[in-house]
């Protein structure tokens, strides 16, 4: 990963472990259950999410959409931090060589996972 992990990473618990998949597969970081439900962003999420699903027409199709919603938010969050990163590279490279430069960082990467 490039800088991004210094924004997001030490937020983490220690006892964090990326999940990875292919595809469509499932992947993020998996944490301490007893550590995710001390999280004050998740217990001020639930009563929230738990009511608009008390209210909904349709509990399942509201939850697909949350989930669909939080994960473009997270994308999003994701996407801002690594444009913040690149920024200062910016003023010192041509954006064509700093993406040529992480495609091949992701080629590299792909075949040591693979």
């Amino acid at each position: 990963m490039l800088a991004l992990e210094w924004e997001f990473l030490e937020d983490l618990p220690g006892s964090a472990v990326w999940i990875g998949g292919a595809g469509r597969a499932k992947e993020g970081w998996m944490t301490d259950q007893t550590q995710i439900r001390r999280d004050p962003l998740v217990e001020h999420a639930v009563p929230l999410v738990a009511k608009a699903m008390f209210l909904a027409d349709d509990a399942n199709d509201l939850w697909e959409y949350f989930r669909d919603r939080v994960d473009a938010e997270r994308h999003r969050i994701v996407d801002d931090a690594i444009r913040e990163a690149i920024e200062p590279l910016e003023e010192r490279f041509a954006i064509d060589d700093i993406a040529r430069v992480a495609a091949s960082m992701a080629a590299q990467h792909h075949a040591h996972t693979d």
